[in-house]
């Protein structure tokens, strides 16, 4: 049984390697797709942004955005007048961001790759975070917005 659970241990290195996989296959797809495209032809990517721009209402401090990946709702709020430091394991989907960042015109994002347990940001530096994922099962969590109260992360 430790041998079956060892094969579906999740590390950082599998993850980064997984998604660097993943990614690579679709680098393309994502240096050409535009944020603001498909926020008007997804209705679904288009409440889940309002729910999130519902809470960022007067906010405009730093926004911490874990798990970031290709950065689409970071470049998404980013158009907002956000500014958003973007964190993700995998360091080739935030250089894919940074790529179409500068193909749009998008310059209030800033990126660091890093597992999200260790996020190498100085305390009481950021105002606001932001974590979309999915589950194993590739359901979607509800987006996490929270206003930070407590000092530190």
């Amino acid at each position: 049984m430790i041998g079956i659970m060892k094969k579906f241990e999740r590390t950082v290195e599998n993850e980064r390697n997984f998604e660097k996989k993943h990614i690579l296959k679709q680098k393309d797809h994502y240096l050409q797709s535009d944020v603001l495209a498909k926020v008007a032809i997804d209705d679904g990517y288009c409440d889940k942004l309002k729910l999130i721009e519902k809470y960022l209402v007067n906010e405009k401090g730093w926004i911490l955005d874990i798990g970031s990946n290709t950065c689409g709702e970071a470049e998404y709020l980013s158009t907002k007048g956000n500014s958003i430091i973007c964190t993700d394991v995998n360091e080739y989907a935030l250089d894919i961001s940074r790529q179409r960042a500068v193909k749009y015109g998008r310059n209030h994002l800033q990126y660091v790759a890093c597992d999200a347990h260790h996020i190498p940001i100085k305390d009481n530096s950021i105002d606001f975070v932001t974590f979309f994922n999915k589950n194993e099962q590739g359901e979607s969590i509800p987006p996490i917005a929270e206003k930070i109260i407590l000092l530190g992360l």
